[in-house]
């Protein structure tokens, strides 16, 4: 149950007008929407106050003061881009994208074939993959055929470097991809 705001009749919960006075009733959900509206409009209007503030600040500044001012804002954004790496570090050192690195391997061992379309891969399970914080250390070989048609065992070794956060072939870099036998 709940009170009309203007005559105080009991009204079921939920009551949109007030059937005694005809008062429209403010549901929570509209309170809370207006409030967090308010506070949206006042964060930008901070926001546009304290940007006009500092450009009256810099426009009073001496060409010396300004250049220190830069410098200290320019330190202030380094700093802030060296956390964010770091940041994206510690993410790539604690998720696992072996399976994801084995894959761009293959596609590059694939394009140094013979006949890269005869070539076979044994699974995950039966390559060697080290990780090491960014870095996937990857043995394995390949099946395919040479230029005389016979199938033959290429192993290789290969190293591939996550560079970016993302699981994209634009963030992984092949630093070696070696063969032998």
């Amino acid at each position: 149950m709940m009170k009309c705001k203007k005559c105080g009749e009991e009204l079921e919960k939920g009551t949109k007008v007030c059937p005694k006075c005809g008062k429209k009733q403010k549901t929570l959900g509209k309170t809370i929407i207006s409030i967090l509206i308010i506070i949206f409009a006042v964060n930008i209007g901070f926001t546009i106050f304290m940007n006009i503030a500092e450009s009256i600040a810099y426009s009073k500044m001496t060409p010396e003061e300004k250049i220190e001012y830069d410098n200290k804002k320019k330190i202030a954004e380094e700093e802030k881009a060296k956390k964010q790496a770091e940041k994206n570090l510690d993410y790539i050192y604690d998720i696992d994208n072996s399976y994801y690195a084995y894959e761009l391997i293959k596609s590059h061992v694939k394009g140094k074939l013979k006949s890269p379309s005869t070539a076979k891969f044994p699974s995950k399970t039966e390559v060697k993959i080290t990780k090491n914080k960014d870095t996937y250390i990857i043995q394995g070989y390949v099946d395919s055929q040479n230029s005389f048609g016979a199938t033959v065992r290429t192993k290789y070794i290969a190293e591939i470097q996550q560079i970016g956060k993302d699981m994209e072939e634009k963030n992984f870099l092949i630093k070696l991809c070696d063969f032998y036998e």
